[in-house]
C-alpha cells in the first residue's frame, strides 16, 4: 500500500433536500526508529502556511453541495465507519520528545491539550500544563517551538489564569489559527469548582482569550475574544474559515484580514446538542472536523456510548443537522480528522475502549470516500511508559492527538499519561 496515488474524495449517495431540514433542527508506538528521532529532511520550496493544515489546503474552489434532508443524515451518520478491511499495518516512524516534566524544574505533572502549527518555518507547539491533576487551580497553557523536532526551546507560558485576573482558574488549550499572514493562539480560563484542584473536572464561567504574533517566537499582550467559539479554525475548501467552540456554538467567516478577537465578519450558528444527549450521547465534547470534495462538512464527536456522533452542514457551516450516532468505535477520548495531500481523509485516534482508558493503541485510519476508514495502521503501542507523579484522570498511554502534515510527512503530537509530549512522525509514502 505504498507509494501509489489514492483517488480524490467524492461522497456518492442518494440526494435530497437537506439545508432546509438542517436549518429547522439547528439554526442561526511500536513500530518506531529510536526514542529521539532525526531532524527531518530538508523543506520543500513550497510555501508552509498553503501547505500544512489539518483539514486541508485551500484550493479556492466553490464545489457543487448536496442538499440531505434530515432523514438523509441520520442514515449518512449510520455509515460512517472504522471496520477494517484487513490486519492494521504497523507502520513505521520517528518518535520525538516535546516536553519531559522531569527536566522542568517548575514540578508540572500534568501536561495534555496539544496543539501543534507550522509557521515561519518552526514547529510550535503548545499544551495545558498544570502540576499534578486535570485541570487543577493556576493551570497554565505552554507555549515552545523547534525547527527540527529535536532541539526543543524553553518552554514559556502563553496563558496564565493570574494575567486573567483568576489565579484559582485553569486555563484550556484551544490552539493555533493564521489569519492575514500573523499566527493567533487560543484559550479560555474557568473557575475550577471541585472540592480539590481538577476533582471531577468540573469548569464554570469561561472567559476567552488570544495572543497574535509574526514570528511565532514572541507574544502580544493577552486580549479577550468576542467569541466563545474560538477552538482551532480551519479552512475549507472554499477559504472559509470555520471553528467549532464551547458548547453547541459554531462560527465562519470568508475574511481573512483585519480579524482580532474573531468579530468583524463572523457569523455563528449552533449545532442542536441538547437532542442528542436526549437521544442517548451523554456529552458531547472535543469535536473535530472534515470536509468531503462536494464541500460536506461532517462534525465528529467524542460521547460516552463508545461510538463517535455527526452532526452535518451542506453549507460549509451555515446550519447543521442534528447530532446522530456513527458506526465509528470510540476509546470516549478525543481525536483528530482532516485531510491528507492526496485528498483522503484521515482519523487519527483510540478506537478500542477498555474500562481502564488505556488509550492504546494509538491508530491512523484511512478513508478515501469519508465513509469507510478502512485503510489502517497503528501509530503507537508501547506499553512501557510508568507514570511519573501520580494524579487525578492521568489514563492514557497516548491521548490527545493533534495532526499536522506537508508534503512528505505527517505529525502527531500527544501526551504519554498526560504527562510527556511526544511527536510521531510519519512519511506520507507509507501510507
Amino acid at each position: 500500500m505504498k507509494g501509489h496515488i489514492r483517488p480524490a474524495v467524492c461522497l456518492a449517495l442518494a440526494l435530497s433536500a437537506f439545508c432546509a431540514g438542517c436549518a429547522s433542527g439547528a439554526g442561526g508506538n511500536n513500530g518506531t526508529t529510536g526514542g529521539t528521532g532525526t531532524p527531518p529532511a530538508e523543506e520543500s520550496s513550497m510555501n508552509t502556511e498553503d501547505r500544512i493544515t489539518e483539514t486541508g489546503t485551500d484550493t479556492g474552489t466553490q464545489p457543487v453541495r448536496p442538499d440531505y434532508s434530515e432523514t438523509d443524515a441520520v442514515n449518512i451518520a449510520a455509515k460512517i465507519n472504522n471496520k477494517s478491511a484487513g490486519a492494521a499495518v504497523m507502520v513505521e516512524s520517528d518518535v520525538y520528545t516535546v516536553y519531559d516534566p522531569d527536566r522542568d524544574s517548575a514540578g508540572y505533572y500534568y501536561n495534555f491539550y496539544p496543539e501543534i502549527i507550522r509557521y515561519n518555518g518552526l514547529f510550535i507547539v503548545s499544551w495545558c500544563s498544570g502540576r499534578r491533576n486535570e485541570d487543577d487551580f493556576g493551570q497554565r497553557i505552554m507555549t515552545s517551538y523547534s525547527t527540527d523536532l529535536v532541539s526543543w526551546s524553553d518552554p514559556v507560558i502563553l496563558f496564565d489564569p493570574a494575567e486573567a485576573g483568576d489565579g484559582n482558574g485553569a486555563f484550556i488549550n484551544s490552539g493555533f489559527t493564521v489569519y492575514g499572514g500573523r499566527l493567533y493562539a487560543y484559550g479560555y480560563v474557568c473557575r475550577t469548582t471541585g472540592a480539590e484542584p481538577g476533582k471531577n473536572s468540573t469548569l464554570s464561567d469561561p472567559i476567552y482569550f488570544f495572543r497574535c504574533s509574526d514570528d511565532g517566537m514572541q507574544w502580544g499582550d493577552m486580549t479577550r475574544t468576542v467569541r466563545s467559539s474560538c477552538y482551532n479554525s480551519k479552512k475549507l475548501l472554499s477559504g472559509r474559515f470555520l471553528t467549532f467552540g464551547r458548547g453547541s456554538l459554531t462560527s465562519y467567516t470568508d475574511r481573512e484580514t483585519g480579524n482580532t478577537g474573531m468579530g468583524l465578519g463572523w457569523n455563528d450558528a449552533a449545532i442542536d446538542m441538547a437532542d442528542a444527549i436526549k437521544r442517548g450521547a451523554g456529552t458531547l465534547m472535543e469535536s473535530s472536523f472534515y470536509q468531503t470534495d462536494d464541500g460536506v462538512v461532517f462534525m465528529m464527536f467524542r460521547t460516552n456510548t463508545k461510538k463517535l456522533w455527526c452532526s452535518i452542514s451542506c453549507n460549509e457551516g451555515e446550519s447543521w443537522s442534528k447530532v446522530y450516532p456513527t458506526g465509528f468505535t470510540d476509546a470516549i477520548s478525543k481525536s483528530r480528522f482532516g485531510r491528507l495531500p492526496d485528498g483522503r481523509i484521515f482519523y487519527v485516534g483510540n478506537p478500542f475502549y477498555d474500562a481502564g482508558f488505556t488509550r492504546n493503541p494509538l491508530m491512523l485510519c484511512i478513508s478515501s470516500d469519508g465513509l469507510n476508514f478502512s485503510e489502517q495502521y497503528v501509530l503507537r503501542n508501547e506499553k512501557d511508559y510508568r507514570m511519573k507523579v501520580d494524579g487525578l484522570f492521568k489514563e492514557g498511554d497516548f491521548g490527545y492527538p493533534c495532526v499536522i502534515t506537508d508534503d512528505r510527512y505527517m505529525y502527531v503530537f500527544y501526551a504519554r499519561r498526560k504527562e510527556t509530549l511526544e511527536i510521531t512522525r510519519v512519511a506520507l509514502k507509507d501510507i
